[in-house]
């Protein structure tokens, strides 16, 4: 393809963007308008990046089991010099996360992440105890080990309750996208769903539900520098999500929210998070406090809201 920037490219360190789908073509074409060079990293199936005009070059490195291998691969077999690698899913949050040194001496600039707090908000349950230890609440949750151990949680938890993944990329790749977890009417459903997520070598939280419509669903976005400062604060709300209650959202809102501010502040501070944070709430009508529903330290579907608010 044949591109006209607006400005050289030579003034700018050209991008890679690992993975991403939709959330890849998003970002793609806010810097492809900027003058950069993209280059995604994808799979052909799946990933319309390939197919934007804001994208120079598209490589098919498929998805699934061994993607960071493979891209880690392409990338250390062609480094570019100064290039900026965005992670657009949680297979690249790890790969930058666990191979930051590899990249950085092959001549890559990758995201700016703590990495070990990156890696620690890739596991769900591990996300939860360090908000928790920073003062901030989340749902009542227990790691399932056996079938048996799962429901007897689930009796104290009350139903219907919900099993989700401890690292979403994993059960991605057996239930896709738009799943996000798998609900539990009774104690007979919360055993064969156990046994279910463990044949296929998935580590599975039982949660509570926390009650109340979408629309209680808030986020927290911001980037915070190493040096503990964030450079904004910016907050929306889901007013739809597909499939509902539990899914991808659909229709969003951009509001000002002080109690979600001073949430997401608490949980990116007192964990030291570093580079962007998108953390995620849904206010509980019981107590009235957000709970923490996920963090996610990449571009997210949302980010074409956040860019067009500026």
């Amino acid at each position: 393809r044949r591109h006209v920037w607006s400005v050289s490219r030579e003034t700018h360190h050209p991008v890679i963007l690992l993975g991403g789908q939709s959330i890849a073509v998003c970002v793609g074409r806010s810097v492809g308008r900027a003058g950069v060079s993209v280059t995604a990293l994808g799979d052909g199936r799946f990933d319309s990046v390939g197919a934007s005009r804001y994208c120079s070059t598209f490589v098919d490195l498929g998805s699934g089991h061994g993607v960071q291998e493979r891209w880690l691969d392409w990338l250390l077999a062609r480094p570019r010099s100064k290039a900026v690698i965005f992670p657009c899913n949680d297979d690249g949050i790890e790969l930058v996360a666990r191979n930051r040194p590899l990249l950085v001496a092959s001549g890559y600039l990758p995201a700016e992440l703590n990495d070990e707090v990156a890696l620690a908000t890739l596991d769900k349950q591990r996300a939860y105890e360090l908000a928790r230890e920073a003062g901030v609440a989340t749902p009542r949750t227990t790691v399932t080990r056996t079938p048996e151990d799962a429901q007897l949680a689930a009796d104290e938890l009350g139903y219907p309750c919900a099993l989700k993944p401890l690292h979403s990329h994993l059960f991605a790749r057996h239930f896709g996208l738009t799943r996000k977890l798998l609900l539990a009417d009774t104690r007979d459903e919360v055993g064969r769903i156990v046994r279910e997520t463990q044949a296929l070598g998935l580590e599975m939280l039982l949660t509570e539900i926390i009650p109340g419509p979408d629309d209680l669903l808030a986020s927290y976005w911001t980037y915070r520098t190493a040096d503990g400062s964030f450079l904004f604060d910016f907050t929306k709300r889901k007013l739809r999500q597909y499939p509902t209650h539990f899914g991808l959202g659909t229709y969003h809102v951009t509001d000002q929210n002080p109690a979600i501010v001073d949430a997401g502040r608490r949980f990116c501070t007192g964990l030291d998070v570093q580079g962007i944070a998108i953390v995620e709430f849904k206010l509980d009508s019981r107590d009235g406090l957000p709970k923490l529903i996920e963090c996610n330290q990449r571009f997210t579907l949302a980010i074409e809201l956040l860019r067009h608010a500026g």
